[in-house]
């Protein structure tokens, strides 16, 4: 195979341009922080070249595995770690090194270039006084070291993973069967504003996949063409939920036995966890904006999942087809209003739950009482 068939030769890295600002530290001596990023289209010395892999898997050692079987892999064996030294390297090197260190030490021999190191190389090509350069060394492809290679499919030390518990509460029997919020207090939220309990639904919301029929969200006003008994019309109408999170954080060990397609612990031993949500009724923002909550309330209680990363595009090293940079895409790559959400549909994280509820009474406050 070519290299470019798993190896994206021609990447691009728009890095960000960064403001200074000074600050003093609290013992007065001035300092400087950034003031600002922008993200902006450069043909200077805001671009870089970026080399890439195009598809991403762990690289892992079967090495150790033995007898009875004969061939060493994935499904004959298991797969460790590769130790300091072992695995697969990308790596970048002088097409003709003798022939650019001689040009650009002035005729010096292979063995004087390495005496006198790289760095008097580039300073020799830089001066213009050679006539044959190093691509390598004039894009900047170097280290002080001078070790240019690239450890390829390294697992991450860990991973956190998502699941929540919806549980919202309704009047059977009503037009429409939730509590409403208004949308502008759904804005105020968006923007930080406004009561805890409606930002903290919000946020939470942002990351977890609803019904369409359910997200106000995303389909805010928009026509979805719900089911003939929805009680949402066109657009849907905000309303209270409460969305109880859980989180487990997956080791090196897991996501190397994920990989190989073997259960991680938590998949063998269950985990008791807790989510608590608490929050007023006696301010201005009340959560559920109505006046007595009736006897006759019911919950609707259902999981969501956690949203995944739907575009390629997103992932890579290259911001080149990053939505950021748009305007420098040839050709159009729109998100998919729906996709596989891979991983987070293929496993269930929540598979038991206890929902319990309680209400705090308290005396108002006296006027100018504490």
């Amino acid at each position: 195979m070519r290299i470019d068939a798993s190896i994206k030769l021609f990447g691009k890295i728009f890095e960000p341009e960064i403001t200074w600002e000074p600050e003093v530290s609290p013992q007065g001596v001035p300092k400087w922080k950034p003031g600002g990023i922008t993200y902006k289209k450069s043909e200077g010395a805001y671009n870089s070249w970026v080399i890439s892999p195009k598809f991403e898997t762990p690289v892992l050692n079967f090495s150790g595995n033995h007898e009875p079987f004969l061939t060493r892999g994935m499904w004959y064996g298991y797969g460790t770690e590769p130790k300091k030294g072992q695995g697969l390297y990308m790596k970048l090197r002088e097409s003709h090194p003798h022939a650019v260190f001689k040009a650009m030490l002035g005729g010096a021999t292979s063995q004087e270039a390495a005496t006198h190191g790289i760095g008097t190389a580039i300073s020799t090509l830089t001066d213009g006084s050679g006539q044959t350069g190093s691509l390598l060394q004039v894009l900047g492809f170097k280290e002080e070291s001078g070790d240019l290679a690239r450890k390829l499919g390294q697992v991450a030390n860990s991973k956190i993973i998502s699941e929540a518990v919806v549980a919202v509460p309704y009047r059977p029997n009503q037009d429409f069967p939730f509590f409403p919020i208004h949308r502008k207090r759904i804005n105020d939220a968006l923007e930080g504003k406004g009561s805890a309990a409606t930002i903290d639904m919000v946020n939470k919301m942002q990351k977890y996949y609803f019904p369409p029929h359910m997200d106000f969200l995303t389909y805010d006003g928009k026509r979805i063409h719900p089911s003939p008994n929805s009680p949402f019309g066109d657009s849907v109408q905000p309303f209270a939920m409460y969305i109880f999170e859980f989180h487990h954080c997956l080791s090196k060990k897991d996501l190397i036995d994920i990989w190989q397609n073997l259960m991680p612990r938590i998949a063998e031993k269950a985990q008791k966890d807790e989510s608590i949500i608490t929050h007023t009724r006696d301010d201005s923002h009340n959560f559920f904006n109505i006046g007595d909550i009736t006897s006759d309330t019911r919950w609707m209680i259902f999981k969501v999942k956690q949203k995944a990363q739907q575009s390629y595009y997103d992932v890579t090293a290259d911001t080149y087809d990053d939505s950021r940079f748009k305007f420098d895409i040839g050709q159009s790559k729109v998100k998919p209003k729906y996709s596989y959400n891979w991983p987070y549909d293929f496993f269930s994280l929540v598979e038991l739950v206890q929902i319990e509820a309680e209400t705090n009474i308290k005396a108002p406050r006296k006027p100018g009482g504490n």
